[in-house]
């Protein structure tokens, strides 16, 4: 694990690990090519964000061969008591231009998601310190290895340590199964 990455790496593992996800087509149903570049600058908001807010940690191949040194995967957390979606540090991320890089619908689904699972963290976690995890990525030929558990580890050791919970939405049936096994 290393601390210093490449946002464009970053980016690129987000890209690859949410190709065709359930949470890609609510945004953009009929897909096109405004959807690729839409995500893409979504996910870069989210980078942003989670480097200004939060924790980001990302996870490198280590297995000899040509993917050696690979970043593989991709987490961004928010540590406890700095947890809750900030409308001014999304406008410093870059998604006030939403609507202008997104467009209308897809920044309108957006606004009504991140209020939708703001309010339900709010309601679960009531106000008690936790660990949040904004988003997961594993490059798509590196799942099923071990890469998501190990990604997570540091965050899970932490979280043990001072007894704090863990908070996180997900969007598929996989993400769901992945998770309840940890």
């Amino acid at each position: 694990m290393h601390a210093l990455f490449s946002c464009q790496r970053l980016l690129q593992v987000m890209e690859a690990a949410f190709r065709g996800d359930p949470f890609i087509r609510f945004f953009y149903p009929n897909g096109g090519d405004g959807a690729q570049a839409g995500m893409r600058w979504f996910f870069s908001c989210m980078i942003t964000y989670g480097m200004q807010s939060g924790r980001v940690w990302g996870f490198y191949n280590t297995v000899p061969g040509e993917l050696r040194g690979r970043l593989c995967g991709v987490a961004l957390w928010q540590p406890p008591f700095e947890s809750g979606v900030s409308m001014w540090g999304m406008m410093r991320s870059g998604l006030a231009a939403a609507p202008l890089r997104m467009g209308i619908g897809p920044a309108l689904r957006l606004a009504r998601v991140v209020d939708s699972t703001e309010r339900k963290h709010k309601e679960t976690i009531h106000g008690a310190p936790h660990w949040s995890l904004y988003s997961m990525a594993v490059m798509p030929d590196m799942q099923n290895m071990g890469r998501g558990t190990n990604l997570l580890g540091p965050v899970l050791e932490l979280a043990d340590a001072d007894q704090s919970s863990i908070y996180l939405d997900m969007s598929s049936e996989r993400s769901l199964s992945f998770f309840t096994r940890l």
